[in-house]
């Protein structure tokens, strides 16, 4: 079993190798200058998830340095690169170092980061005789070493140029691909999304967790098992009680390609969609390939905030080059 395990890992890495080698071939992007859509935007965000960094595996190293560091070329500021899970492949002390190491130091001087964990940083640590605990502490020791921070719990919130981030994060001991999110933490979402929309100025706030809400930009038809599960009924109510007042809900996890309105002719499938007032975006894997939609490595998006909507535009970091064709544009309440 730990032969097959290592080959598996091998082919993965060189299917990922010759995907991101091959990625500047795909003719759907277009060939904009790194900038945003339009001058009078008002938060500029890049929007990453699943790196999936092994501290052994070289490559992976290299393709997020690359990425991160292409966002020194936009021609308009980037005010926070934020990261939704999966920052590795198992949690361990040495790759979430790397990781955390090479985000710092290659995004651009003045851009601020938030980052949350997912099911491979906490779940699947004991591949490496690490307990989901220790994986936790590791997270928050390095993310307040590298980020500032003063942050004492899995789940925190952050306001990055006054707009609210708040995280949501697994507080099990022996789950594996989902969380368990105690009833704790959802009063405490409750209460820091109850601040965050108080004025009722149009202004979005951001829900980042790694796992899709049960049902959302469907996770259901890409990876059946694939979301919260048991939480999700909980975190979901939560949300809706603050409907139409602009919480976006940003997870990752399933690994789905960017589509647009052809592939969604084929698949009930979204990178964004409104639900009973709330916004659901998912985002697709860095680290590796994607399914149901563009699969190459290497691809975000960037999230730019005007006065009147947001628009979401996929992008290829490696290849430095945008999907034109693939954009979302939601109009605030």
């Amino acid at each position: 079993m730990e032969y097959i395990k290592k080959f598996l890992s091998v082919l993965l890495t060189i299917l990922t190798t010759v995907s991101m080698a091959f990625a500047g071939f795909n003719d759907s992007r277009s060939n904009e200058p790194f900038k945003v859509k339009d001058d009078n935007v008002l938060f500029n965000v890049t929007l990453l998830s699943d790196v999936h960094i092994d501290y052994r595996e070289l490559f992976l190293q290299a393709a997020l340095r690359l990425g991160v560091t292409s966002l020194k070329k936009s021609q308009s500021p980037i005010d926070a690169v934020v990261i939704s899970g999966d920052l590795t492949n198992y949690g361990d002390k040495k790759s979430m170092n790397t990781m955390f190491k090479t985000v710092t130091e290659c995004m651009p001087d003045g851009t601020q980061a938030f980052i949350t964990t997912g099911n491979h940083d906490i779940g699947h640590s004991s591949e490496v005789d690490l307990t989901a605990e220790q994986a936790r502490q590791n997270f928050i020791e390095l993310h307040n070493k590298y980020l500032g921070t003063e942050i004492n719990k899995i789940y925190y919130s952050r306001v990055i140029d006054g707009y609210t981030f708040i995280t949501l994060s697994d507080e099990s001991d022996d789950s594996w691909d989902t969380p368990d999110i105690s009833d704790t933490q959802i009063a405490w979402l409750d209460s820091e999304l109850a601040k965050a929309t108080a004025a009722n100025d149009m202004k979005p706030v951001f829900v980042v967790c790694h796992w899709s809400i049960n049902g959302t930009n469907g996770q259901q038809i890409v990876w059946e098992n694939g979301a919260m599960n048991d939480c999700s009924d909980k975190v979901r109510a939560v949300l809706e009680k603050y409907s139409n007042k602009n919480v976006f809900y940003i997870s990752g996890h399933v690994h789905t390609g960017v589509n647009n309105d052809e592939l969604h002719k084929y698949f009930d499938v979204y990178n964004v969609e409104e639900q009973n007032g709330i916004f659901y975006v998912n985002l697709p894997a860095f680290g590796s390939l994607n399914r149901y939609g563009v699969p190459w490595p290497g691809t975000g998006m960037q999230m730019e905030v005007y006065e009147n909507e947001v628009v979401f535009r996929p992008r290829n970091y490696l290849s430095n080059k945008w999907y034109g064709s693939f954009e979302y544009s939601v109009t605030l309440h």
